[in-house]
């Protein structure tokens, strides 16, 4: 078994083949207010039943009096999917799934494989260090808010910098570390932070 345990996708599905990087699969439900608010929802209608029978009528018609199809009479009911293409990242959300697939972000983390169901891709609630996981597309930490924060390091894809770390909340402060602890718990996060100085993963000799 390799880092990030078992590819199931053979290195050839759900991976970014021009710099190696994994898509990232994460829960909405870990970022599901700016997923609401960046997305956007895909009604499928370049295949929908409206638009293709006005499309069959308008092939009878000479080419000067065909129309442009209006996405306004669109009968489809339910969005097929959730997208966003901001020219930042790449991202989507099937119309009945629970988990958002990431397939281009200017950042990433140390993930494992996910399981069969998405082969090749790493999750983004298996957290490892960077000798265990392998790259995956994340989100930043800005779409992530007090109540639950950014659980990840986030590096750059660019350059490989560090541009955000976890960092335990004050003991002192009960209220934000019970916070942080049923944060810690709903990504199953299971390695220790530094007591000396805070970071998931560092080079501290710890005690």
């Amino acid at each position: 078994m390799g880092k990030g345990g078992i590819d199931y996708g053979m290195g050839q599905t759900n991976v970014d083949h021009e710099n190696g990087i994994r898509y990232g699969v994460i829960p909405v439900n870990d970022v599901v207010q700016a997923w609401a608010d960046s997305s956007e929802a895909d009604y499928g209608c370049e295949e929908c039943e409206s638009k293709l029978e006005f499309e069959a009528e308008q092939a009878e018609l000479p080419e000067d009096e065909r129309e442009e199809f209006d996405t306004s009479e669109c009968i489809c009911d339910e969005p097929r999917a959730f997208v966003l293409d901001d020219g930042e990242y790449l991202a989507s959300q099937g119309g009945d799934d629970s988990d958002i697939f990431i397939l281009k972000s200017p950042y990433y983390t140390y993930a494992a494989f996910c399981s069969p169901c998405a082969p090749g891709a790493g999750h983004l609630r298996n957290l490892l260090s960077p000798e265990d996981g392998v790259k995956t597309y994340c989100f930043g930490d800005d779409w992530f808010d007090d109540e639950i924060p950014c659980p990840y390091t986030v590096y750059r894809v660019v350059d490989d910098a560090v541009v955000y770390q976890p960092k335990v909340i004050e003991k002192t402060n009960a209220e934000k570390s019970e916070k942080f602890r049923i944060a810690r718990f709903l990504w199953g996060i299971d390695n220790e932070f530094c007591p000396k100085c805070g970071l998931l993963y560092c080079e501290c000799e710890r005690e």
